[in-house]
């Protein structure tokens, strides 16, 4: 849960690579009506999001709606909020997802998400 609360933070800063660093190098990202993203295609579009200083977003805290471990996998649904601001400020977009992240601990004992699928609520 640590890795997943402290992300928005990363978000916050602009840090691409903590961004990144949630998720496993063999990553899927799914989400409706596009195509399956990878590692590195997502984080391509993540560190292009983080550079783009014409918005501003930020991420809420995701809302933990259940939490499954078993050994080294863990499945999460979880809602994660988003706002993005233009350059003066005012609300551009506000989207809310419903996620099942699977998370698998790696050998440095870090969770990283290895499978994400968002779905628009």
């Amino acid at each position: 849960m640590a890795a997943l609360n402290a992300w928005p933070g990363a978000w916050e800063r602009r840090d691409a690579d903590a961004i990144c660093d949630l998720f496993a190098r063999d990553a899927v990202l799914s989400f409706p009506n596009s195509a399956d993203r990878d590692y590195a295609t997502a984080c391509r579009q993540f560190r292009h999001i983080a550079a783009d200083r014409s918005t501003t977003s930020r991420y809420d805290r995701p809302q933990i709606q259940q939490v499954d471990v078993s050994g080294g996998l863990a499945t999460v649904r979880l809602i994660w909020t988003a706002t993005v601001h233009n350059a003066a400020g005012t609300v551009i977009e506000r989207t809310r997802e419903q996620g099942l992240d699977v998370l698998r601990r790696g050998r440095d004992g870090r969770w990283r998400i290895t499978i994400s699928l968002a779905y628009p609520l």
